[in-house]
């Protein structure tokens, strides 16, 4: 129950700071963690890539969707196939046009015809409220992407996309909680190597 109580008060505590910045402070540090990412050899050696469409001042991703797009990547978003199991499908997206509000007033793919499975993803670039300097994340609380990174093959990468006030030292975690490989702020590209590759 303790370490229940702290995820929420953690939740709540950097829900608050991000809820804080301006819009033009919330664009320009996006389009420097987007610039960062797109610099790694994860992003560039990656064929698939999973992005996610921000909510509630997430670092945004639309930068990294056009490039991907560009360069002939395949681009996919998360839609929530079943909710009472908590299972997320990605789906294969070519334009905005492509995506429409979903579950929990999320941005969602509107065809599930284009999905790809898990272990045919390169790249997760995933979403989270905070993250700790071990690759452990912090999430909304109801476990899909800890679910689905526990699929994905190995050789792919997870990378957390965060504002560098989100990262912390250390962050209660459980055995089923996800680890990044790499997580990318406005600042800094920290890098894990769980999987290996």
């Amino acid at each position: 129950m303790k370490e229940s109580q702290d995820k929420s008060a953690l939740r709540s505590e950097f829900l608050g700071k991000r809820t804080d910045l301006t819009e033009a402070d919330l664009a320009a540090r996006s389009r420097a963690i987007q610039k960062r990412l797109m610099a790694t050899s994860e992003f560039k050696k990656a064929g698939t890539i999973a992005l996610y469409h921000p909510i509630r001042k997430e670092a945004d991703t639309g930068d990294l969707f056009k490039h991907a797009s560009e360069t002939g990547r395949v681009v996919l978003f998360p839609m929530v196939s079943d909710r009472e199991k908590r299972r997320l499908v990605f789906c294969r997206v070519e334009s905005e046009s492509d995506l429409r509000p979903g579950n929990f007033g999320i941005m969602e793919p509107c065809d599930e015809g284009k999905t790809f499975g898990v272990e045919t993803i390169d790249l997760f670039v995933v979403p989270g409220l905070a993250f700790d300097l071990k690759g452990r994340r912090l999430g909304y609380g109801h476990g899909y992407y800890d679910r689905v990174l526990g699929k994905r093959r190995k050789g792919s990468t997870a990378a957390g996309l965060a504002f560098d006030f989100q990262v912390t030292d250390r962050l209660p975690a459980n055995d089923d909680d996800a680890i990044m490989d790499l997580v990318i702020t406005e600042k800094r590209t920290i890098t894990f190597n769980r999987q290996g590759a």
